[in-house]
């Protein structure tokens, strides 16, 4: 991915069971995941310690997807409309405000969820998906 590689960002991928399964649209979800990695890019390509990891969790029923930052966070203020079309917290130009909105919407259609969580005091969006068994 060409963001990541032009920014000092470093990507931090976690070990992936390769037995884990999710009926999907493979190109949707990658599409949400990039958006993921692209904002999370943004919010830390200026800090000292910029990071993103991306971890994959099974759990019973569900994989959990994590894309964590090295960001302290999001502020409540914005944290009210942060899935919201067209809300953006990036200067002119810079984005539509419409990447979180698609991606929550491309997350549901797959029968899952997408949200925001605060992680240890960094950034954090987690993705569930239900697994196939």
């Amino acid at each position: 991915m060409d963001r990541v590689r032009s920014s000092s960002v470093q990507l931090i991928l976690s070990p992936v069971d390769p037995e884990l399964k999710v009926s999907c649209r493979k190109v949707q979800l990658s599409q949400v995941i990039i958006n993921l990695i692209c904002n999370s890019v943004d919010a830390v390509k200026d800090l000292s310690e910029s990071w993103i990891k991306i971890n994959v969790l099974p759990m019973t029923e569900k994989v959990q997807i994590q894309v964590i930052d090295s960001g302290n966070g999001i502020e409540p203020s914005v944290l009210k409309k942060l899935f919201q079309p067209f809300h953006t917290t990036k200067e002119a130009g810079k984005g539509t405000g419409l990447g979180l909105s698609i991606s929550k919407n491309i997350v549901e259609s797959h029968q899952g969820e997408l949200r925001y969580q605060l992680n240890n005091g960094n950034t954090s969006f987690v993705m569930e998906l239900p697994l196939v068994n």
